[in-house]
Formats: structure tokens, sequence, C-alpha cells
């Protein structure tokens, strides 16, 4: 085909004649990699290594090939064993065919004598090396002497005393002395990790940037003040705080870390975006007692800048035609944090048939009549919510006065 009769092909049909050429059988060799002699986590860790080197693609293998893969897998295998304190590891690496264009690679592990640990230094030192998390992080060390070495077990427990440290407001927590020597002539190792944890951290100001309600009604929820002591549990409770007042749908708190003061500090800038004002939900369902139930849920999670909010509700079932109407009304107090008026109401209605037996040893029922029953509630009073424990607790208490009518109507057949 000339140029002139290239140039004359739709440009649709010779992409497609491309995508053809292009979606030819692709030929590549298959290789197995079969490790022997050891297992748990070291074999794992080997087959991370050595995996990598496996052959993917369109790649047919030579000769060479093959024997740079053989070689590479002895050092990654070997590499790959020292985390776990083995540094005089044997590898034998074979390949052998495994049928047309496919190869298996057997490695056998002599995994040789461990690095043996001898001596370990480990303390803690600061304001915090008191806390009872710490000193259970001292108990539960998991190289103690006459271990084998382990690399991840030791970077593991270093990071947990860090994130310790940092729960407990001890953020500048380090340590001064981390040290792992090791003696290949000898098989020994000797370790030295001291923690120094500093100066506690403490609460400081919290900045709320919200125009939704007014400012006193955010003023008191956190569960701290500033001075308390910096707990990353309780900030994460103050999150919550804030979603469970249902007014706001985005909420980002934000730090902002004083370290350098006396003691260190931190400041919170909290973000706020409204929520929906209003909140529909519905069921629908079926039970072998009530047959057919609806209910039906309205809230308004905030009715003006004073934080008040009102849920209306109304169901239904088939049974007894049992209907209900019920609705709550919650404001918080101005002069007292923590603090809400509440008025609760309900309405219930049901008609029941007034049966008796036809005899004392028989099931069958006569009917007599029926009775509508209607009842009637209405609740008003004070929650207190009360913060024991720093914090870490809270007893919610409900002062009330409650008046309960009932009211039937009976009719005879």
């Amino acid at each position: 085909m000339n140029r002139m009769q290239i140039s004359q092909i739709k440009p649709g049909i010779f992409c497609l004649l491309l995508a053809l050429l292009a979606s030819g059988p692709c030929i590549a060799d298959e290789l197995q990699i079969v490790v022997q002699g050891i297992s748990g986590p070291m074999l794992e860790n080997v087959r991370n290594r050595v995996e990598p080197f496996r052959v993917t693609g369109n790649f047919r293998l030579s000769r060479r090939g093959l024997e740079n893969i053989r070689q590479n897998s002895i050092g990654q295998a070997r590499s790959a064993l020292r985390p776990f304190g083995y540094y005089h590891a044997s590898v034998a690496a074979t390949i052998s065919a495994n049928g047309p264009d496919s190869w298996i690679l057997n490695l056998e592990i002599d995994s040789g004598p461990p690095v043996i640990v001898s001596e370990v230094q480990l303390d803690i030192q600061g304001d915090g090396a008191g806390l009872p998390e710490l000193q259970r992080w001292k108990a539960t060390w998991p190289l103690p002497v006459g271990s084998i070495l382990n690399q991840p077990a030791w970077d593991e427990h270093k990071q947990a005393a860090l994130d310790i440290s940092d729960s407990k407001g001890y953020l500048l927590a380090h340590f001064t002395h981390h040290k792992m020597a090791v003696d290949l002539e000898q098989n020994q190792a000797e370790l030295k990790l001291i923690l120094e944890t500093g100066q506690q951290a403490v609460m400081g100001t919290v900045t709320f940037n919200q125009d939704l309600v007014n400012p006193g009604i955010m003023e008191h929820l956190p569960r701290f003040r500033p001075g308390d002591p910096y707990n990353a549990w309780i900030q994460e409770k103050f999150r919550i705080d804030i979603w469970q007042t249902g007014y706001f749908g985005r909420i980002e708190v934000l730090e902002d870390r004083q370290l350098e003061e006396t003691p260190p500090r931190v400041d919170l800038t909290v973000n706020l975006k409204p929520r929906k004002k209003n909140t529909y939900q519905g069921a629908i369902g079926i039970g072998s007692d009530t047959g057919p139930r609806l209910q039906a849920t309205w809230n308004r999670h905030l009715v003006s800048r004073r934080g008040d909010s009102f849920m209306l509700g109304a169901g239904w079932q088939q049974h007894n035609n049992e209907y209900f109407l019920r609705g709550n009304y919650r404001i918080p107090r101005r002069t007292r944090p923590k603090q809400f008026w509440i008025t609760e109401a309900l309405y219930r209605h049901e008609t029941e048939d007034l049966t008796v037996t036809a005899s004392d040893f028989g099931d069958d029922l006569i009917k007599l009549g029926t009775a509508d029953i209607n009842d009637y509630s209405l609740r008003m009073g004070r929650l207190k919510i009360h913060d024991r424990k720093s914090g870490f607790e809270q007893i919610f208490e409900t002062l009330y006065a409650q008046l309960v009518r009932e009211s039937s109507n009976y009719r005879l057949n």
C-alpha cells in the first residue's frame, strides 16, 4: 500500500486496524516461586522481597535472565531474614523447567544461628515516667536478654511508647538514646532505649467559628477547661459532643500546638457548618403481633439561635387499631451550663375487645363489646449533664413533673 492509499483510509478504520494489531497474542514466560525451610513472618518477608522479580507482561526469559533472577533472589532472601535476627542465613536457589515457557524458582533456606540480645538498657524519664500505661509498656518489653533480635518488634514497641505519651499529653516525648548495636562475630546485640517524656501539655482556649447559635451555647460544651491536662480521648469526645447537638453537618477541630510555652499548650479552633434544619424519617413494616404498622418522625434540629429543638412523631398499627402522637421540645438554660428545659407530650389510642370464656375449660371466647382507651401524658422538667472523672464519664440527671391521664369508653354488643 503506497502513501496515497494510506491517506485515503478513514481515521476510524485506521484506529481499528491499529487496535487489532496491538491486541495480538502476548507470549510471556511464567515463573513460580517455592520457598522451603522457613515459615511465618520470615516466609512472608522473603516472598515480599523476591516476588517483585517475577516475570510479568509480554516477556520471554533467556538463560542469562534466569541466572540473574536466581542470583538476585539469593541476596534478597538473605536481606529479608536480617530484620528477624538471622544474619548468617544460607540460601540455595535453583530454577527448573515446569513445562513450555514455565519455570520454578526453588529457594532452600537455612536461617542459621540467630543474633541473641545480650544486654538491654530500658528507661523512662521525665514528668510522665510514672504513667501506668508507660510502666506497662516497659514491663512488656518484647526483647529481653536471651531473646532473638527482632527489628519489627523493636520498631513497633518504640512507636507504641510515643503513641502512649502523645495520647496522655506528653507531646514533646522523644528518645534521647535509641541504639541497637549488633556484633556479628559474637552473634549478640546490645539494646539501649531511653524515653524522655518532657512536660505534659495542657488544654488552651477554644475558638468556635460559627454564627448559627448564641456563643454561650457552645462555650459550655467542652468537657475540659483551659489548663486541664491534654488528653486525646477527651478531644475526640469533644467532636462527638458537638455532633450530638444536632446543629452542625460539618465539624472541623484544628489543633494549634504551642509546645514552646511552659507548660506546653494546645489551643483548638472549631470550624462549623450548619446541617439541614429538618430531618424526616419513616418506616413501614409488618409483624406477627402487630400486623401492618407505620411510623413517621419530624426533627427540627434548630428553631432559633437559642439552641432550642423539637421532635414530632406519629405511628399506627393494625393490632387494636393503635395509633399515637408524641412530641418533645428542648431548650438550653441561659444561666446554667449543660442544663436544658425539656417538655414531652404523648397521646395514644387503642381499641380492645371485651371478651369472656364460654367455660372454665374451653378456649372459645365470647365478645361482649369494645373499649376505646386513650392515654395522655405530659412531662416537664430539667435535664442536667454532669462531667465526672475529668470528663471521662457523664451522668444525665432529669428532674421533672409528669401528668398522666387515661380515659376509657365502653360499647356493649
